[in-house]
């Protein structure tokens, strides 16, 4: 953690820069775990600037908004610079939602993998829509 990224910590401040993979969720998710066990009274905000990544990661990182939620944190999400697919899916996971007045946000049709889309591999993919 850098310094300026320290100091923002210490004010409640969470950033998400960058692609969302496993080395993004296991940075922040700690930091939203380690805000909502320490400090409940203090909101938590989540800086948010990707354009998208692992799906995996991304619903770990939700599941840990979640479970601040549960622990009785408010956590905001800030969208900053561009929010895209799994970014905004993130973005609107917070109990209170912002984006900067030159934020993008993005969201496409739900696919599984390259070249496959919901409605022909909707039978194969059940398990998922659960």
């Amino acid at each position: 953690m850098d310094y300026v990224e320290a100091i923002l910590y210490k004010k409640g401040y969470i950033k998400m820069f960058g692609e969302i993979t496993d080395r993004t969720a296991r940075v922040v998710i700690p930091k939203i775990i380690n805000k909502a066990l320490v400090k409940k009274p203090k909101p938590i905000n989540i800086l948010i600037n990707t354009p998208g990544g692992c799906i995996n990661s991304s619903l770990a990182i939700s599941d840990a908004i979640k479970f601040a939620e549960s622990a009785g944190c408010v956590v905001n999400t800030i969208g900053v610079g561009e929010c895209i697919s799994c970014g905004a899916f993130l973005l609107v996971h917070g109990t209170k939602r912002y984006a900067a007045e030159n934020c993008t946000i993005i969201m496409h049709e739900a696919s599984y993998a390259v070249g496959m889309d919901y409605d022909s591999n909707n039978k194969k993919y059940q398990r998922y829509l659960a």
